[in-house]
């Protein structure tokens, strides 16, 4: 219980002590309404470089939107990653120089696009094009580069079978040891504006999952939300 830290237990509604333009409506287990002090600016600005890894399907895209919501929020730059795979585990046919050199130029006029697309919305982006093994690539650059929060897709070009659970997006959030927002691809209305009307937080009155809290209170008061604590 000493990771509690007041948070009273659920079920009744509460209001925090946000800025005037910006109130987060919370969820909690008492009888009247609780004021909770506001984060620091240290704390809503813990995501200061957020990678976005794709590979150019439009179920990896789901996540464009997304990025947006929370690079505002954070305050945060973006950095776009693609990786090429020279020679995929079960391809046996050699690789055509022009046919590569096509498709490098191909991609980065992919990135181009979606890159000048997020600063047209006001958010520092840039966009990196490597080659090698997707996941090691990524696990690479995200050391190499201090990336703080990975905004991954359920789902990418080869649906079910290769960019899930069981691939590169696994090994991702075992291995990379940083934050990561995984936009589930399936929903219908991927494509649409983030809407962040509600945010479930499980606590078990750890310190660890405290941790989740700020990051939480920022998008909340970025998209005026309502915090759901349980």
């Amino acid at each position: 219980m000493g990771g509690n830290r007041g948070i009273p237990p659920v079920h009744a509604e509460a209001l925090s002590a946000s800025p005037p333009d910006k109130q987060v409506f919370l969820k909690y287990g008492v009888s009247r309404p609780q004021q909770i002090p506001p984060f620091s600016r240290e704390e809503r600005t813990m995501f200061q470089h957020i990678l976005v890894p794709l590979d150019g399907s439009s179920l990896a895209e789901c996540v464009l939107r997304r990025a947006v919501g929370l690079a505002n929020a954070f305050g945060a730059r973006v950095s776009f990653l693609r990786v090429l795979e020279e020679q995929p585990f079960n391809c046996l046919q050699p690789i055509d120089p022009l046919d590569w050199d096509l498709c490098k130029r191909e991609v980065q006029s992919y990135l181009e696009k979606v890159t000048f697309s997020f600063q047209q919305e006001g958010v520092q982006a840039d966009f990196v094009l490597l080659e090698g093994h997707p996941a090691l690539r990524i696990m690479e650059f995200i050391q190499s580069q201090k990336v703080d929060l990975v905004v991954l897709s359920s789902h990418g070009r080869s649906g079910l079978n290769e960019w899930n659970g069981g691939s590169v997006m696994n090994k991702i959030v075992l291995r990379s040891r940083v934050s990561t927002f995984i936009v589930r691809a399936y929903l219908p209305d991927y494509a649409g504006a983030p809407d962040y009307r509600r945010l479930l937080i499980p606590l078990d009155c750890s310190l660890r999952a405290e941790c989740v809290l700020a990051p939480a209170a920022a998008i909340a008061r970025s998209h005026d939300s309502q915090i759901l604590l349980v």
